[in-house]
């Protein structure tokens, strides 16, 4: 039984540094996201593991200031939802992770929330004038992390009223599709 137990030990320790020695060379090939996966994984096996922890921590901190330079890139290149949705993701990780950033990502993470914000602004009232209410929901699940910033509120407020009017209408609309449609199958 001790036998068994050693074995079990050891391909248990071996798992965790192959893990941890993966996210080493993602991490030298500046793979942070891979790194992460490898890391989380070295993690999970040993969490009482100080290296892997700190590791583990480095990487997720170089993953989302990678994310951020994309962000930047994606903006500049006028490709805005591609650039919101990053920072969404990004603002997410860090808000998961418990990352604090330093003056210069929280110097880059305002002033790229406020490009998205107003992004937003422009975005939120062009949807709600096309009543596409599903494009307009979505966009606030969407972009929540950008929106809790704040800088969206009065253009939601205005906007959701007659949002939520559309939503109710479509539902009213597809359940009186649903229920013609079963009084001709029962037919």
């Amino acid at each position: 039984m001790k036998i068994l137990i050693t074995i079990i030990s050891l391909l248990f320790l071996s798992a965790c540094s192959s893990n941890q020695k993966k996210g080493d060379n993602m991490m030298e090939a500046e793979q942070y996201d891979q790194a992460v996966f490898f890391y989380e994984k070295a993690f999970q096996n040993n969490p009482d593991d100080e290296e892997i922890t700190q590791k583990l921590s480095f990487a997720r901190s170089r993953l989302v200031g990678a994310n951020l330079i994309e962000v930047r890139m994606f903006r500049q290149s006028k490709l805005q939802v591609k650039a919101a949705k990053k920072l969404n993701e990004s603002l997410e990780q860090m808000t998961q992770w418990k990352i604090r950033a330093d003056s210069a990502v929280k110097a880059t993470i305002d002033e790229e929330v406020e490009f998205a914000a107003r992004w937003l602004n422009k975005e939120l009232p062009r949807l709600a004038k096309a009543k596409n209410y599903n494009r307009f929901s979505y966009s606030l699940k969407q972009y929540q992390h950008i929106i809790d910033a704040g800088m969206n509120d009065r253009i939601i407020k205005q906007a959701t009223p007659e949002m939520n009017k559309l939503g109710q209408q479509q539902c009213r609309n597809m359940k009186s599709d649903l229920n013609t449609h079963l009084s001709l199958i029962h037919i």
